[in-house]
């Protein structure tokens, strides 16, 4: 399994493929904001065996969320 670092660097490597033109950035964008969602998802249903809700979004601490030492 890939750690955090590494897909940082490979999506970084990518990056500059995908970045022809403004509507590769938007897709590009949209594609790392529902990546990393999904990660906070894994990370949150193995940590607290539980998936949260987006209407719990407002309650939930963010820092405890991106802390990724504990996956």
């Amino acid at each position: 399994m890939l750690s955090i670092l590494q897909l940082l660097i490979h999506f970084g490597e990518v990056a500059p493929n995908l970045a022809y033109c403004d509507t590769h950035l938007v897709i590009y964008h949209a594609y790392l904001q529902s990546f990393f969602l999904i990660i906070l998802f894994i990370k949150n249903y193995y940590v607290n065996k539980k998936v949260f809700h987006l209407h719990d979004m407002n309650t939930i601490n963010l820092n405890q969320l991106l802390d990724f030492d504990k996956l």
